[in-house]
This record gives C-alpha cells, structure tokens and sequence, in this order.
C-alpha cells in the first residue's frame, strides 16, 4: 500500500475555508462541524496537542450535498460565525467578547488584550469593526497540504544505501571526535544525532534518511496500518496504550515531521 506525503504551499486564503473542505496547516481551524466548537486547552506547550476526527452525514445542516464550486464568492454564507461564537484570535470556541462594542469574541483574556493592543481599540464600537483577525503571531503561517502518492520508495534498504550512510554516519562521528560538528539550537535533537553517530550500524537511521531525501520537503506521512518512520533506534514507543473507549489496540495512522513543528 503506497504511502501518502503531505507537502505545504501556498494558495489564495479562501480556499482554506470549511466550505471547500480544505487540507491545511496554520491558521484558525477549518472547522467541519460549525456549531460543536471545542473549548481552549490553555496551556501553551509545544507537547499540548489535541486531534479531532468529524465526519457528518452527506446530507446535513451545514453543507449542501453537491460538491463545493472552486469560486471566491460560493456559499459564503457557510461560516462557523453563523453557528458559534469563536475567538477572533485563535479560532476556538468564545465563551467571552468585549464588554465594550459586544461584537468580538474571545476565548480568554490574554487574546483579548493582544486584540485590543494590536488593533481593536482603534475600530471598537465603529463601522469599521472588524472581528476577522485572520493574521496575527499567535497563529502559524497557513499553508494548503498538497498530497502526493509515495509510490517510488522501497520497503527494504539496499545495501549501497546502507553503505553510503554508514559513511556519512562516520564522517559525522569523526567531526564530533575532532570539536568540528557544531551545535543545534535544541538539546534533544542534538544528543539524537550525537547518538546515532556513536552508533556506526543504526540502519534505522539509514532508512529515515532514504526515505526523506528523496522528499525532504514531506511535513506529513500518511501510512494508516503502517509504522512509525524513526530516525534512530533511541527513544522508540516501546508500550502503546490501548483505546480509552474501547480497549482495543491502537492502529499507526500518520505523523508530522519536525520541520513543520
């Protein structure tokens, strides 16, 4: 079964919108459901993810049941704002909005004073409010996830493979011996190459690096029922949890790759 790689570029922001159904990265969320918003997790941290799986029914409240028309001003009245109250900063549910002009929603106060200190003060109670903070730096640049089919790698290493990145894993090893290797701005990723360096024969390495410089772009790995693409034998997932609701073994399914993250 080929392996799907999801690549980022950009495109016109309206195609990124639920009406269209989109694939994407970065901005306020695509939401399927408009009215069933989840709340805010809070805590900014970079290992407080949360994924949500939504499906509907062809026929449903939201969405007519034909295709989407490729056209800017199609159905714009399919917009979360005519569902829900979310915040103008992040996108997620609103349980707040301005005491003054009543109109702009929040999930908490720190998007609220961000707002007003970038903007809101100025268009507060007038004409010109606008609630639509698409762009701002709590958000990721948005991107469209572009799919292609993974039909040109191999399952197995040949064994040219497995020499060519032994030799590189030896030059970096000889660079680390000498003070030449230089650092990484994080720790983590820097003691996961030191160890793959001291370790000449971690074919796993072998295999993320011939699997990713064909594609080094790839931000997603789609591989439902497959395995995790690792980059070194160290700090595999050793004891994986069983489903909370069912009790039933979990099934591998995709993965982000660092460079997007």
């Amino acid at each position: 079964m080929a392996i799907d790689l999801g690549f980022v570029q950009t495109c016109e922001s309206w195609r990124l919108t639920s009406r269209f159904f989109p694939s994407k990265v970065g901005g306020k969320p695509a939401w399927l459901d408009l009215k069933n918003i989840p709340d805010c997790c809070r805590l900014n941290q970079n290992g407080n993810l949360k994924v949500f799986r939504s499906q509907l029914n062809k026929v449903n409240i939201f969405y007519p049941s034909e295709p989407p028309v490729e056209q800017k001003d199609w159905r714009t009245d399919i917009d979360v704002s005519h569902w829900a109250k979310i915040c103008c900063i992040c996108g997620i549910a609103a349980p707040s909005h301005c005491g003054k002009c009543k109109v702009v929603n929040y999930c908490c106060r720190v998007h609220q004073v961000y707002d007003w200190k970038n903007g809101h003060k100025y268009t507060c109670s007038t004409k010109t409010n606008n609630d639509n903070n698409a762009n701002n730096d709590f958000l990721f640049p948005e991107y469209e996830i572009v799919i292609e089919d993974d039909d040109f790698m191999k399952d197995n290493i040949e064994q040219d493979d497995l020499e060519s990145e032994q030799k590189e894993i030896e030059k970096y090893n000889a660079m680390i011996h000498s003070g030449k290797a230089g650092s990484f701005q994080h720790e983590d990723v820097n003691d996961d190459l030191l160890q793959i360096a001291n370790n000449e024969k971690d074919e796993i390495f072998a295999e993320f690096r011939m699997k990713t410089d064909n594609y080094p772009d790839q931000i997603l790995r789609y591989d439902r029922g497959g395995k995790i693409l690792y980059i070194s034998q160290h700090n595999q997932i050793i004891d994986i949890p069983k489903c909370t609701e069912c009790n039933g073994n979990r099934q591998f399914e995709f993965q982000v790759r660092r460079i997007y993250l």
